[in-house]
């Protein structure tokens, strides 16, 4: 398997909105064929100090965390070249760089095996 994961900050008042957003975003992405795409809000913001320090969450946001499952990095590849294409994912890219500083996102990529 090949995963995306990401942590986004939030303003709170955008959280409705950034979720919304990401709803749709990954019924786009699984009807490209990516296996899975969740997002979640972090329950206990008290239990996890050090990594909200880390990524400098301020009080008024909130952190949400994003993953994207694909099959492996081949896949991965295909479906984003799909997604580039898609007129509908570039609104809802626009619409979420208007809520959030994109520029504090944080992704990595994983792989399950070698």
């Amino acid at each position: 398997m090949f995963t995306v994961l990401s942590f986004y900050r939030v303003k709170k008042q955008n959280t409705d909105k950034f979720l919304s957003l990401n709803k749709l975003a990954g019924e786009i992405n699984m009807s490209y064929g990516a296996i899975n795409h969740d997002v979640y809000l972090l329950f206990n913001r008290d239990a996890v100090n050090g990594l909200t320090e880390a990524l400098q969450l301020g009080k008024d946001e909130d952190l949400l965390f994003g993953q994207i499952v694909f099959r492996n990095k081949s896949h991965y590849e295909e479906v984003t070249a799909q997604l580039n294409e898609d007129e509908q994912i570039q609104l809802l890219s626009k619409q979420v760089s208007e809520l959030i500083d994109t520029s504090n996102i944080l992704s990595a990529s994983f792989i399950s095996d070698r």
